[in-house]
């Protein structure tokens, strides 16, 4: 990628982020985002350390349905949320 196709993409992702942000100033705007890609973090890991716990014990594709009802929920007492959120 070319440094004048950096800049470019660079802007177009500005201006993306100006239309997504409306009247909302920058710095709201930026706390909302910062949250959002906490909470998108959070269940990114919770699903890989789902997969892994299904790949370890050899749960089928058919079967994950039937473990994913059984499994807890995330509360506010867990480990995974205490650390993200304190």
């Amino acid at each position: 990628m070319s440094e004048e196709e950096k800049r470019l993409l660079q802007q177009q992702i500005w201006n993306i982020a100006n239309t997504l942000r409306g009247k909302m100033g920058a710095d709201e705007f930026r706390d909302y985002i910062l949250g959002y890609l906490i909470q998108a973090r959070y269940v990114r890991l919770q699903i890989m350390r789902f997969a892994q716990g299904v790949s370890v014990l050899g749960i089928s594709k058919g079967n994950v349905a039937k473990v994913l009802v059984q499994m807890p929920t995330v509360g506010t007492g867990s480990v995974e949320f205490d650390m993200i959120y304190g």
